[in-house]
């Protein structure tokens, strides 16, 4: 038997929220130390030769908005599903691709400070870091995210 197949709040919203802390901790502790690794930060945005400042914020961008967009539309496709396994097996699939794709770019970010030295991309990534914490998956999100009926709501809080 699947384990999606006995949804209950405690199983599914803790295995999101598992999946979400897995990728912000990995974020946050590369992040800790790249920060540990160099004594001498500098905060730059004036040096038009660092190549990192249009590539890091191009890929925020990019990563943000497409996660968006991917989201929105993987989530409205799931409204129609008459099975609540497959509209939470959907919804995580949605969920973990936006939080990649925010990911990437905290990863470039502290790539990118490791590279030149230049605390900006820290601070960039710990702004992303604050984003998805933002983003952290309840059982109330995902009831309006998919818009479930009462009865699927009953279902998911076990009732």
């Amino acid at each position: 038997m699947n384990s999606i197949e006995k949804v209950t709040p405690k199983t599914f919203v803790k295995t999101i929220s598992i999946i979400h802390f897995a990728l912000l901790g990995s974020i946050i502790m590369f992040g800790v130390f790249v920060y540990f690794q160099n004594n001498n930060w500098i905060l730059n945005i004036e040096n038009t030769e660092d190549i990192f400042l249009m590539v890091v914020p191009l890929a925020i961008l990019a990563g943000v908005l497409m996660g968006s967009i991917i989201y929105r539309k993987k989530v409205n496709s799931l409204k129609d599903r008459q099975s609540l396994k497959e509209k939470l097996t959907g919804f995580q699939e949605a969920l973990i691709l936006k939080y990649a794709l925010i990911e990437g770019p905290a990863f470039l970010s502290i790539v990118a400070a490791m590279l030149t030295g230049n605390s900006l991309y820290l601070i960039i990534s710990g702004v992303l870091v604050l984003y998805m914490l933002s983003l952290k998956p309840t059982q109330r999100k995902i009831e309006q995210g998919l818009e479930l009926s009462r009865a699927m709501r009953d279902e998911l809080s076990g009732k």
